[in-house]
């Protein structure tokens, strides 16, 4: 897919990671994961305190994307704290004209789509680039499933996968033992995001970065600059177009997976419904989203969760099973 603008065609290619000093034992994960605890998730271990920062040194260097990722502070990494001050994001990335939009979703319509007629087509930013090297980011971080690309957000990271929702709350996307953790797609999803939901998630960081900056979306203006984030994965660049931004808590049915059109409709409608910015954007049964959660910071199991539709102009994606 490339950018509306026609820049010309980049492709990352980080440099190796150089080796990391492997952080203490003790330095484990923040005290509340972002990982919802429901039933059929497997049980994960107890998170220590969130007092203890990462080493310095400890994130890989190689992993960063076209700008390079924010590395971890090593003196301000605790978990659960408010996001930082927003900051006036990028121009190019601004919605379309009309920019005064409603501080709520549109009413839902008979039928349970939002009455919204056709979908704004943003102006891709020129600064992402149009593919990622998987083949040497995965020779240090070997379980790269995708690269999230969202730099309003400071977002600019590769997403793992493993056979559990527990390894990457405590380990850096190299194997490097850090309470920092990575970003990691659940379990349960496939790697072509052929699910109706993938779900990524990331611990909420107090200096800002993994999913440090996800709580920005509780602000409209924000809402309107930064409408959407890039993912990418082997051989292909979608845009993830976002649609809702709201509360929730770690036993809520937005981590069922998999989730039929009808019940998944109804959970999208819910969190439009408490969406600060209405994105404009229609939803259908043969789309395909992803969501993205983190810790909120105001009580226990609190989550914040940032759901956006899959924009595949080209049909890349099947329609999804119901």
């Amino acid at each position: 897919m490339r950018p509306d603008s026609g820049t010309t065609a980049q492709t990352m290619q980080p440099a190796a990671v150089p080796e990391s000093s492997t952080a203490p034992e003790d330095s484990a994960a923040p005290e509340d994961s972002p990982v919802p605890a429901a039933d059929d998730i497997p049980e994960e271990s107890a998170a220590p305190e969130e007092s203890a920062a990462p080493e310095e040194g400890t994130t890989p260097e190689d992993s960063a994307g076209p700008e390079g990722s924010p590395a971890p502070a090593a003196d301000d990494i605790p978990e659960e704290s408010t996001a930082p001050e927003e900051s006036a994001a990028p121009e190019e990335s601004a919605a379309p004209e009309e920019s005064a939009a409603p501080e709520k979703s549109p009413a839902p319509a008979a039928d349970g789509i939002p009455e919204t007629t056709a979908a704004p087509r943003y102006p891709d930013d020129p600064d992402a680039p149009e593919a990622i090297d998987f083949d040497t980011i995965r020779l240090t971080c070997k379980e790269a499933y995708a690269w999230l690309y969202g730099p309003g957000a400071g977002i600019n990271y590769p997403v793992m996968q493993t056979g559990n929702n527990d390894y990457y709350l405590t380990h850096l996307a190299d194997g490097t033992r850090n309470k920092a953790g990575a970003l990691f797609i659940d379990w349960r999803n496939g790697q072509t995001l052929q699910d109706r939901n993938t779900i990524i998630y990331g611990h909420n960081m107090k200096n800002g970065t993994m999913f440090g900056q996800l709580a920005r979306y509780r602000d409209a203006e924000y809402c309107r600059d930064n409408p959407f984030m890039y993912l990418y994965i082997p051989g292909h660049r979608f845009r993830l177009d976002v649609v809702a931004a709201a509360d929730t808590t770690d036993l809520s049915d937005y981590y069922d997976l998999p989730m039929r059109w009808k019940e998944w409709n109804a959970l999208l409608l819910q969190a439009m419904g408490k969406t600060a910015f209405d994105f404009g954007i229609p939803v259908n049964g043969t789309d395909h989203f992803v969501t993205l959660s983190t810790c909120g910071n105001e009580y226990q199991g609190e989550r914040w969760i940032v759901i956006c539709r899959v924009d595949d102009p080209e049909g890349i994606l099947q329609e999804p099973p119901d």
